[in-house]
C-alpha cells in the first residue's frame, strides 16, 4: 500500500470534521511511505481520536510526518489534559484508559500495530499541558511509481 501526503490529510480531515476540531499539519509535499499492512489506517485513527478527545474544551492538534533516513517519523501532539507519568507508563495496556468511559482498547490496538510494523513509539506528556506521541516506523526502500509509470498502468 502506497501512503502519500494526500492520503494522510484525508484521513485526518475526516476525523477532525466529525469532532469539529482544528489542526495544524506538517507533512511535506512529496511525502510517501510504502507499507504492507491494512491496519495502518486503524492505528492512526485510534491515536488521533485519543488526542482529539483529550481536548474537551478545544485546543490544537498538530500532526507531522517526515522521511528521516531509513525511517518514517510521525508526531501527533495536542494541548489537551495531558497524562501523569503513571498514565504514560500504562499507555497501551489492555483495558487501561484515562477516559471515564474508555476501554483502553484503541491505544492497545495502535501500540500492537506499531510494534508489528517494526516500529517504536514514545510519549511525552504534562498534566494540563498536553501530550506528544512520536512514532518511528521503518521506511520502504522502494520508490513510488512515477507519473509516467502510473499513467501507463
Amino acid at each position: 500500500m502506497l501512503v502519500h501526503r494526500e492520503h494522510l490529510l484525508g484521513l485526518f480531515v475526516s476525523l477532525l470534521t466529525f469532532y469539529r476540531k482544528g489542526a495544524l499539519f506538517s507533512i511535506p509535499f512529496g511525502f510517501y511511505w510504502i507499507i504492507n499492512t491494512p491496519d495502518f489506517q486503524q492505528c492512526f485513527l485510534n491515536l488521533l481520536k485519543n488526542s482529539i478527545e483529550a481536548m474537551p474544551n478545544g485546543g490544537t492538534l498538530h500532526v507531522a510526518a517526515e522521511n528521516r533516513g531509513a525511517s518514517v517519523v510521525i508526531t501527533i501532539s495536542d494541548n489537551g489534559v495531558g497524562m501523569t507519568k503513571e498514565q504514560v507508563r500504562r499507555f497501551g495496556e489492555p483495558y487501561f484508559s484515562t477516559k471515564e468511559k474508555g476501554t483502553g482498547l484503541g491505544a492497545m490496538v495502535a501500540v500492537k500495530i506499531i510494534e508489528q510494523m517494526g516500529g517504536t513509539w514514545t510519549i511525552e506528556s504534562a498534566v494540563q499541558k498536553g501530550t506528544t506521541l512520536t512514532i518511528t516506523l521503518p521506511a520502504s526502500r522502494l520508490r513510488p511509481p512515477t507519473a509516467e509509470q502510473s499513467a501507463a498502468g
